[in-house]
């Protein structure tokens, strides 16, 4: 049994058939956001003796993510070439607290992200590369095509980038194809 006490996280995963008792939401074609409490993914039966909605938990735990994450977003510049072009090739994310894959988890959290990176980094079109729950990378939508040969040949948790679209991440095919 959960309490509403603990805290509930969003979790991102692919997406797979025959999980329909575990608590998901589809995000995208290929990832589905989960509920988690102290590393436990949730059911639908445990939801449910706490009497919260599938709607009220994915708000709790986007609420617990800024909480836990103290609205801190930490980047650090990567560049491919250092003696090549001065802006950066894409930013890779990190939290002591929290998955960041949890920023792409619920609207709150991605405009939040989306609208700091913007204002930090002053680019204005920026793509996501999602390689685990834990690695998370904000690329210039101009730079992907340096990225595309690492795209394709990486497991990684999205296997396209995504971009920003109404709080949700849209996979973005066409960008992958650019180079």
């Amino acid at each position: 049994m959960i309490s509403t006490e603990h805290h509930i996280l969003p979790t991102i995963r692919r997406r797979e058939p025959a999980k329909a008792q575990l608590v998901s939401l589809a995000l995208n074609r290929d990832l589905n956001v989960h509920l988690s409490t102290s590393g436990q993914l949730l059911s639908y039966e445990e939801l449910g003796k706490e009497s919260l909605s599938l709607h009220a938990a994915w708000e709790l735990a986007a609420h617990n993510f800024l909480h836990l994450s103290h609205q801190e977003i930490r980047s650090e510049a990567i560049i491919f070439d250092p003696g090549g072009s001065s802006s950066p090739d894409g930013w890779v994310l990190s939290s002591p607290q929290v998955e960041v894959a949890g920023w792409l988890a619920h609207p709150r959290c991605f405009h939040l992200l989306e609208h700091t990176l913007i204002r930090r980094t002053g680019c204005q079109e920026l793509a996501y590369l999602l390689a685990s729950p834990h690695r998370l990378y904000a690329i210039p939508r101009e730079k992907l095509p340096f990225w595309s040969e690492l795209i394709m040949v990486s497991r990684w948790l999205s296997p396209v980038p995504l971009i920003y679209e109404h709080g949700f991440p849209k996979a973005h095919f066409s960008l992958v194809h650019a180079a």
